[in-house]
């Protein structure tokens, strides 16, 4: 694989300012990133809970006992309290993690492993151009997956009853607006863990131990002080979602952070994450006899 990727196009790169040279490095990384068995795993991840909820509509209405319209839908109040559920369960909590994470963290491992960062490093180029092109290449790949994967969540899950009633609801205004919303809300969280994943990346050789550190973190945020659940992204992912998920019993219920906290509270994660891993990737040197 690395005899065949030659990365960095040098002629149209240096002749070129910074915003052009990152315009150029940012579509180099995303072909790479968009080609390829192992962009696979982020798709599935994207897809899956459409996939899933497809084949529960498919297989209730083939072995269902034939339930009335009304049973079926049961209340759109519950019916899409129910779909918030799924949603922060399986789609943010398992989906966009673990699909940001197969992207942002073999950002510059993927690189150092085919041997072809140093086309990158050799060439006359700010490493902090690197760092950015790869995470904005990684954001658009998986904002893009996890967004329409959310948008295809929302529009499966309205199958699951008498077509004359959902479809309307699907496409009204407080329908689209709501669909819109879970899509905005992925999009912010391939933004927050894409950029705590592409810092895990650069810290540590191996970064399994503080994936699994971060992962149970998130995992056990209901559960934490109302105060230590706002040091997670899950907690300001969750705030922003127009219907409220209903927590465990034996949880800690804290207050929810408004809209504009949230998205400010990520908008400074993801740029204070982004200043590290430039920092870091100035000090980095390639060493690909130890990383064999």
């Amino acid at each position: 694989m690395s005899a065949s990727v030659n990365p960095i196009d040098r002629p149209a790169i240096l002749s070129r300012g910074r915003w052009a040279q990152l315009r150029v490095l940012t579509r180099q990384e995303l072909r790479l990133r968009a080609t390829g068995l192992w962009s696979l795993p982020p798709l599935l991840l994207a897809f899956g809970p459409t996939f899933l909820l497809l084949f529960i509509v498919v297989v209730k209405h083939l072995f269902g006992p034939g339930d009335s319209a009304q049973e079926i839908v049961g209340g759109l109040a519950d019916w899409r309290q129910a779909f918030a559920e799924v949603f922060h369960s399986l789609m943010l909590r398992v989906c966009v993690f673990f699909g940001c994470a197969a992207v942002f963290l073999n950002s510059f491992r993927s690189a150092v492993a085919g041997r072809y960062l140093h086309y990158s490093y050799l060439s006359p180029l700010r490493r902090e151009l690197v760092v950015a092109a790869k995470y904005l290449s990684g954001l658009i790949f998986t904002g893009i997956a996890f967004m329409l994967g959310s948008l295809t969540m929302w529009t499966a899950a309205h199958l699951d009853g008498p077509l004359g009633e959902t479809l309307p609801a699907l496409f009204s205004a407080q329908g689209l607006r709501l669909g819109l919303t879970y899509a905005g809300i992925s999009f912010l969280g391939c933004l927050g863990y894409g950029a705590v994943f592409l810092a895990l990346g650069l810290r540590f050789k191996n970064p399994i131990f503080p994936t699994l550190f971060l992962m149970v973190w998130e995992s056990i945020n209901l559960f934490l002080p109302a105060g230590l659940q706002k040091l997670s992204i899950i907690h300001y992912l969750q705030s922003l979602g127009p219907i409220p998920a209903k927590t465990q019993l034996i949880s800690v219920v804290a207050a929810p952070t408004s809209a504009p906290v949230s998205i400010i509270g990520l908008l400074l994660v993801t740029m204070g994450l982004l200043w590290l891993s430039m920092r870091w990737a100035r000090g980095m040197e390639l060493d690909y006899g130890s990383d064999a």
